[in-house]
């Protein structure tokens, strides 16, 4: 596990981002959102 160390509003915003998510996709979490985000940004380094 690798512990995180957000500012306060960052961790805010990225809560409510999940919270939403979480509406359509029960089964969503920080987990997810956090993979989703560096999956995104690995293959754009990889086309880049």
């Amino acid at each position: 596990m690798i512990p995180l160390r957000l500012p306060p509003e960052i961790y805010s915003r990225m809560m409510d981002e999940v919270q939403k998510k979480k509406k359509d996709e029960r089964g969503y979490s920080v987990n997810q959102y956090l993979t989703d985000i560096l999956t995104k940004d690995l293959e754009g380094k990889e086309n880049g």
